[in-house]
């Protein structure tokens, strides 16, 4: 499958946000206490981008904030990382591929992993950016007032997920990479010294908007030394 078929319910928003409320895909540190990170939510965000449009400059102060490592393996990577490089290739409603009742039954769902996943602030939802389709990936954000389950991205191998953070109560970022435009140049889109595009998607879901947008090719893959470490942390069951 085509790294630009990157969904059924693809992509993410053009709503950018100011860096306030931020909850990270990171296991809680002692002073966030059992209930996990809170915060205040953002400011309201900016208008849909359009096509080729950057990414404002406060959802690139929010990230960085939100995704320090993230964008710290991409730099690894590539010294000319840069989230103000990134482009809008996408905008539109959110499109979910699956939206299921929330329960343990549900095959998708790591309920060992709870206290790990990224809530936002006010913990009524959270976003899962690791599920694991083998070979496939995808992305899946839990409402626990409304008890469902819904997912909002999809990979085929020559594309994956690499996290997520909510940058407010209702703007949530996720972040990835595909093969470059043009097609697969390597064997194995996942190793370390094949090109990969750097993906991110901003999902506002109080305006129910999204947009994806894309950085230029770097000449490797930070999946072997960030995101495989980042799931080989979470409980596997």
């Amino acid at each position: 499958m085509s790294a630009r078929r990157i969904a059924i319910g693809v992509v993410a928003l053009a709503a950018i946000v100011a860096a306030v409320g931020i909850a990270v895909m990171v296991r809680p540190r002692p002073d966030t206490g059992p209930a996990g990170p809170t915060g205040t939510p953002a400011a309201a965000p900016e208008p849909s981008p359009a096509a080729g449009g950057a990414l404002a400059p406060s959802t690139v102060q929010a990230v960085e904030a939100a995704l320090a490592e993230w964008v710290a393996a991409w730099r690894g990577v590539d010294s000319a990382f840069d989230l103000r490089a990134f482009r809008s290739t996408q905008t539109g409603p959110i499109e979910y591929a699956s939206a299921l009742p929330f329960e343990p039954g549900n095959p998708s769902f790591v309920r060992a992993r709870m206290p790990d996943y990224a809530y936002t602030p006010d913990r009524t939802r959270f976003v899962d950016p690791y599920i694991d389709l083998g070979p496939d990936t995808a992305v899946a954000v839990v409402d626990l007032t409304r008890k469902t389950w819904r997912r909002l991205l999809f990979c085929g191998t020559p594309c994956g997920f690499d996290g997520a953070a909510w940058l407010s109560a209702d703007v949530l970022v996720v972040v990835g990479y595909a093969e470059p435009p043009g097609g697969p140049t390597c064997a194995s889109p996942r190793s370390a010294t094949c090109p990969s595009t750097p993906l991110l998607w901003l999902f506002d879901f109080s305006r129910d908007v999204r947009a994806q947008y894309e950085a230029p090719t770097a000449p490797g893959n930070i999946y072997p030394t960030y995101t495989r470490k980042k799931i080989d942390e979470l409980p596997a069951n």
